[in-house]
């Protein structure tokens, strides 16, 4: 709180990688992750221990101003490196505590207290997305209870205070109105992130029963666009952003 306001940060990240989601899934879903192996890439992270994350066909947009432009800065690739990856930086008023971006939440929760956030509205790493553009529907239903069991335990440290959204697709409208009528009340749950695939547009009739079940609820939509998975935004082919990754951000 803040001069009488309450401060709610509505862009605040976790990248639970798939060993965590791993771990989170439901039992019968543990075994499809070998299924994930080809749009898997695996990386050493900041203490030293290997961890993987979901890259379905991210395109790098790698070329370097005044460059000449090739193939490799607009070409997809499964596993592939993120037009992010090694370009993030993070400024703070102080360290942050470790792990926040994975399982540690109650550190997640001092930094909210040493910043001066009230409430977190947390989306999850861009996984949630590149996961509709994989034919095989069952994967992302697997992944989206994942997250929706780790968050229900991420939050649990302060549900008033560190909340989420439902992530559901519209490739399987059905699943979709069940998984939102599973959590749909639970304090984490702030809003409803749709994932549509490549061709599906927004205001399709056969997602009606997913708006009406989400106005039961009372529960609005949210929308975070991601230029680093599949399906990407309308003209997203690097030789329309001349393989850069500034043009492509802008």
């Amino acid at each position: 709180m803040r001069d009488g306001y309450k401060v709610i940060d509505l862009d605040t990240h976790v990248v639970p990688h798939l060993e965590t989601l791993q771990k989170y899934a439901d039992p019968s879903f543990r075994d499809r992750f070998v299924d994930l192996a080809p749009y898997t890439r695996t990386k050493t992270a900041a203490d030293g221990t290997t961890v993987s994350d979901l890259r379905v066909a991210p395109i790098p947009y790698d070329r370097f101003p005044g460059a000449k432009m090739g193939d490799l800065e607009v070409a997809a690739k499964a596993g592939g490196r993120s037009s992010l990856e090694g370009r993030i930086g993070n400024k703070h008023h102080a360290p942050p505590q470790p792990m926040v971006d994975d399982e540690n939440s109650a550190g997640r929760v001092q930094d909210m207290d040493t910043e001066g956030r009230d409430v977190d509205y947390i989306f999850p790493a861009s996984f949630v997305r590149a996961i509709v553009a994989v034919e095989d529907i069952t994967l992302s239903h697997g992944l989206y209870r994942a997250y929706h069991n780790y968050m229900q335990e991420y939050s649990a440290v302060a549900p008033d205070r560190v909340k989420s959204g439902i992530q559901i697709t519209g490739a399987d409208v059905e699943w979709s109105v069940s998984e939102l009528k599973k959590w749909g009340n639970e304090k984490w749950v702030a809003a409803v992130w749709l994932h549509l695939p490549h061709g599906l547009p927004v205001d399709d009739p056969s997602l009606e029963p997913i708006w009406a079940t989400m106005n039961d609820l009372h529960l609005p939509m949210t929308h975070h666009t991601f230029q680093t998975a599949a399906p990407s935004f309308p003209g997203y082919h690097g030789a329309e952003h001349w393989g850069n990754i500034i043009a492509v951000r802008t």
